[in-house]
C-alpha cells in the first residue's frame, strides 16, 4: 500500500492518538499522585500538629491542676491570726517546689497582699487586679479564677490563677493567689516545634497571647480572637480540639493548625487555657511543590522525548514501509516466475521446513493431494500424507532433515481413489551445517510402470515360450537337457541320488492313423497331465520329441524310482482320452537309468536310460525297464 493513502495516514494519526492517550493518560496518573501525596502529606502534619497540641495541653492541664490543689489547701489554712513569718517561709516552700509558677501570694480582705514567695510583693495594695475584684463582687466557692494575660508589678506578663478565701462562717477573707511563669513553658513551647517554621502558643480564653515561640515583635498581650480568625472558628465549632487551615491573626500568614482547649477533668474554672500548634502552608508544601516540579519537569521532558522519538520512528517507518512494499513486489514477482515454471514442470514439487509444515506446493502437487494453496500452505506433513505413508515415508525423512539427499519409489493414493507410482527425491536446503527443510521433487511414474509391467510380462511369457513345450506345457528338450546338468552337478556335488525316466507312447502312430493328428495331439497333453498329477513337486518332467518324454528325480534312489514309474505307468493306463464319440486307451514303456557316482554326462545317463526303454519296448511294451550294468 502507498504511504500516503488515506489508510496508511489513518494508521499515521491512531499511533499518534495512542502516543497522545498514553500522555495524557501518565499526566493524569502523576497529578492524581502528586495530589495523593499532599493529602498524605497534609494528614501527616495534620497527625504531628495534632500531637504537638496534644503533650502542650497535658503539661499546661498538670500545672493548672497542681497549682489548683495547693491554693485550694492554702485557701483553707490561712487566717487573719497567722503570723506572717511563717506564711511567707511557706509559700516561699511551695513557690520553689513548683517548677510552673513564678510567685503565690495571699490578700486579705481589702486587697493588701499580707504574704507572698516574693518578698518585693509583700504589703502591696492589688485591689484593682481583676482576679480580686471578681471575687470581691461575686460570692463564688471552689472556682478557680484564670485571669487574662497582664504585666505585673514586676515588670512581666503573667497569667493569675486565684481561689477566694471564706472563714467558717463563710464571710469573705481574701483571696490566694499564683502566677504562671513564662520562663517554665517557653522553652516547652521550642521543644514541642518539630520544625524552624512552626509555631507554637500559650493563649488565654478570650484570645490574649500569654506565650508564643518563636516570639514576634508586638506578640505581647495581642488579642487574636478576632473575626475570620482560626482561634474564632475554634470558639464557634465549640469543640476541644480543632484542625483548622486560615491565619491566626490579620497580621500572619496562612498557615494549618491544631488548637485545643485544656480542660482539667473535675474542676470549675472561670477563663482557660487554648494552646495552639501551627505551620505555615507554604512550609508545608515546599517540599511537594519541590518534587511535583521536578516530576513536572520529568514528565515535560518525557513527553517531548516521545514526541521526539515517535516523529522519528513514523519517518522511519513509512521509509521501512515503502521498503518492504518494494521487496513485496520484487518478492511477488520472484515468487510468481518460480510458480510458473515449477507448474509447468511434468511432476511435483514441494518444500518442507524442519518443523515439517508445507511452504510450498505446485499445482501438481495441489492436485494430487486435492488441496488449495490455502490448505496445503503451513499444513502439517503428517496431516497432508496421512498416518500411514507418513510412518512409511519417515526414515527418508529423517535422512533429508539431516542432510542426506533421498531417491525411493512409492505407490501413493490420488485424490481421487486411484493409485500413482512415483519417483521421489529429498533434496535438503542447507545453509552451511544447518538444514533448515528439503525440496520434495515427485514424478509421476505410473505410465512407466505400467509399460515396465507389459515389458516384464512378455519378457516372462517369451522365457517361457522358450522354455516349455507349445503343446503339452512340460520343459522342451532344451530346458530339460538344462536341469539335467543341473541335477547331475548337484548329485556329484553333495553326493545325491539322480534317476532318469525316458518313456514314450506304445503305437502311437497306430492313434494318429486311427483317430487323427487331433487326437494324437489330446493323447500328449492327456499324458502332460497325468505326469504332472503323477509325479513330486521336485521331479522334472520334459517333452523330449513326438512322442518321447524324459523325467528326472532328483535326491531319488533306483528301489524309489522304479515305485514312482510304476505308479506312473499304471496312471496311464487307466487314463480314458474321448475325442469327439470315440475312446482312446493308451500306454507307455518307461526305460529308467540311475546316475553313477562318477556319472560326468547326461548323454551317457540319458543313453542307459534310453536301452532301458528300448528293452520295455522289445519285451512287450506297457512295463517299467532297469538300465543294466552292462549298458
Amino acid at each position: 500500500m502507498p504511504p500516503n493513502t488515506p489508510s496508511s495516514q489513518f494508521r499515521l494519526s491512531t499511533q499518534w492518538w495512542a502516543l497522545i492517550s498514553i500522555l495524557v493518560l501518565l499526566g493524569a496518573i502523576l497529578a492524581w499522585n502528586r495530589n495523593n501525596a499532599k493529602q498524605v502529606m497534609e494528614t501527616h502534619e495534620r497527625d504531628r500538629l495534632l500531637a504537638q497540641t496534644k503533650v502542650l495541653n497535658f503539661i499546661v492541664a498538670q500545672n493548672i491542676n497542681t497549682a489548683n490543689s495547693i491554693l485550694t489547701a492554702q485557701a483553707r489554712e490561712w487566717t487573719d491570726n497567722e503570723e506572717s513569718r511563717a506564711t511567707n517561709q511557706r509559700l516561699q516552700a511551695l513557690d520553689s517546689a513548683l517548677a510552673g509558677m513564678r510567685s503565690l501570694l495571699i490578700l486579705d480582705k481589702n486587697g493588701i497582699s499580707r504574704a507572698a514567695s516574693r518578698s518585693e510583693l509583700i504589703g502591696r495594695d492589688l485591689s484593682e487586679r481583676e482576679y480580686y475584684r471578681y471575687f470581691k463582687e461575686n460570692l463564688v466557692r471552689d472556682k478557680l479564677f484564670i485571669s487574662p494575660p497582664f504585666r505585673s508589678v514586676l515588670g512581666t506578663i503573667v497569667i493569675v490563677l486565684a481561689r477566694p478565701i471564706y472563714d467558717s462562717t463563710g464571710v469573705f477573707r481574701g483571696v490566694v493567689a499564683a502566677t504562671m511563669d513564662p520562663d517554665f513553658f517557653a522553652p516547652l513551647l521550642k521543644a514541642a516545634r518539630s520544625t524552624p517554621d512552626m509555631l507554637t502558643a500559650i493563649v488565654h480564653g478570650d484570645g490574649t497571647l500569654f506565650l508564643a515561640e518563636p516570639g514576634r515583635v508586638g506578640s505581647v498581650l495581642l488579642n487574636i480572637n478576632e473575626p475570620g480568625s482560626i482561634f474564632r472558628a475554634h470558639l464557634e465549632n465549640g469543640k476541644e480540639i480543632s484542625l483548622l487551615n486560615g491565619r491566626l491573626d490579620s497580621s500572619s500568614e496562612k498557615g494549618s493548625w491544631a488548637i485545643s482547649s485544656v480542660t482539667p477533668p473535675d474542676m470549675v474554672s472561670i477563663g482557660s487555657f487554648v494552646v495552639i500548634a501551627g505551620r505555615n502552608l507554604d512550609a508545608i508544601h515546599m517540599s511537594w511543590r519541590r518534587d511535583s516540579l521536578a516530576l513536572g519537569l520529568g514528565y515535560l521532558v518525557v513527553t517531548a522525548a516521545s514526541c521526539f522519538l515517535m516523529y522519528f520512528y513514523m519517518r522511519r517507518k513509512r521509509d521501512f514501509e515503502q521498503q518492504l512494499q518494494k521487496s513485496a513486489r520484487a518478492l511477488e514477482e520472484k515468487a510468481r516466475f518460480v510458480r510458473s515454471v515449477t507448474d509447468g514442470i511434468p511432476g511435483m514439487v514441494g518444500y518442507w521446513d524442519e518443523k515439517l509444515r508445507c511452504q510450498f506446493a505446485n499445482q501438481a502437487y495441489q492436485e494430487w493431494f486435492g488441496k488449495n494453496p490455502e490448505q496445503l500452505v503451513g499444513a502439517a506433513m503428517q496431516d497432508v500424507l496421512g498416518e500411514e505413508l507418513f510412518q512409511l515415508n519417515a526414515p527418508y525423512i529423517h535422512a533429508a532433515l539431516w542432510g542426506e539427499p533421498q531417491l525411493f519409489e512409492r505407490t501413493l493414493t490420488r485424490a481421487d481413489g486411484s493409485t500413482g507410482h512415483t519417483l521421489c527425491r529429498y533434496v535438503p536446503d542447507k545453509q552451511g551445517d544447518k538444514v533448515l527443510g528439503f525440496y520434495v521433487l515427485v514424478t509421476d511414474i505410473s505410465e512407466l510402470k505400467q509399460t515396465q509391467a507389459r515389458l516384464e510380462s512378455l519378457v516372462e511369457e517369451l522365457h517361457t515360450l522358450a522354455a516349455s513345450d507349445g503343446l503339452t506345457g512340460l520343459a522342451n528338450r532344451r530346458r530339460f537337457w538344462e536341469q539335467a546338468k543341473l541335477e547331475l552337478l548337484r548329485s556329484r556335488r553333495y553326493g545325491f541320488e539322480l534317476c532318469l525316466v525316458m518313456l514314450d507312447i506304445d503305437k502311437f502312430k497306430t492313434i494318429n492313423d486311427g483317430f487323427g493328428h487331433a487326437a494324437g495331439d489330446e493323447v500328449l497333453r492327456r499324458l502332460a497331465k497325468v505326469m504332472k498329477t503323477a509325479l513330486r513337486e521336485t521331479d522334472v518332467a520334459g517333452r523330449l520329441g513326438g512322442e518321447e518324454f524324459g523325467v528326472l528325480l532328483p535326491q531319488t534312489g533306483e528301489t524309489e524310482a522304479q515305485s514312482i514309474a510304476e505308479r506312473l505307468r499304471q496312471a496311464v493306463m487307466a487314463t480314458i482320452v474321448t475325442v469327439e464319440d470315440s475312446t482312446i486307451r493308451f500306454t507307455i514303456s518307461l526305460g529308467l537309468a540311475s546316475a553313477w557316482k562318477n556319472e560326468h554326462s547326461v548323454d551317457d545317463l540319458m543313453k542307459r536310460a534310453d536301452m532301458a526303454l528300448y528293452r520295455a519296448k522289445e519285451t512287450g511294451r506297457n512295463r517299467v525297464c532297469l538300465a543294466a550294468e552292462n549298458d
